[in-house]
């Protein structure tokens, strides 16, 4: 099997259509032209392959059929979650789940993950955020009433309008 057939196979499979951040045709005929990490075999029809998909994530195991050999490759490092990125950057950016949808798409990246799995990601990254905007806030309400206390120390009249949303 030819390595173009091969990767054409393996994006049906995946049913990837573009999901990845390169183009997928390219980091798939990558993938494929890895030789085997033990016994150096590089011939496609001496490996086989899986892929699996979730979300933005690719994932491809390779088994080499001569030493049995399994090797991973992935388009995200462990440390990375495209999905979780793009939920968090939408949460702080103000941008709703089908506006970053649209973005996405208008970038070539057509397959896509369900509001569910954006909306699990946005849940986890809120508490850091309200807990972040509590403590700066806090931090702001000290530093004026200092500047206040420094203005009545001085005698001199000083205002100091504000206002506050509380939650």
């Amino acid at each position: 099997m030819a390595t173009n057939d091969l990767v054409q196979k393996l994006i049906q499979k995946g049913k990837l259509g573009s999901t990845i951040f390169i183009n997928t045709t390219e980091y798939l005929s990558l993938v494929v032209a890895q030789p085997c990490s033990t016994c150096n075999n590089c011939k496609i029809d001496k490996q086989k392959y899986k892929i699996k998909t979730s979300g933005l994530s690719v994932k491809v195991t390779t088994t080499c059929k001569q030493c049995h050999t399994v090797t991973i490759f992935t388009n995200e490092s462990t440390e990375m979650n495209f999905l979780r990125v793009i939920a968090e950057a939408g949460l702080l950016g103000g941008v709703n789940c089908e506006e970053w949808r649209n973005m996405l798409a208008f970038c070539g990246i057509t397959k896509q993950s369900g509001k569910r799995q954006y909306f699990k990601y946005q849940d986890i990254m809120l508490k850091d955020i309200m807990q972040a905007a509590h403590q700066s806030a806090d931090e702001a309400l000290i530093a004026a009433l200092n500047f206040i206390k420094k203005q009545l120390e001085k005698k001199e009249g000083y205002i100091l309008e504000g206002s506050f949303d509380c939650v």
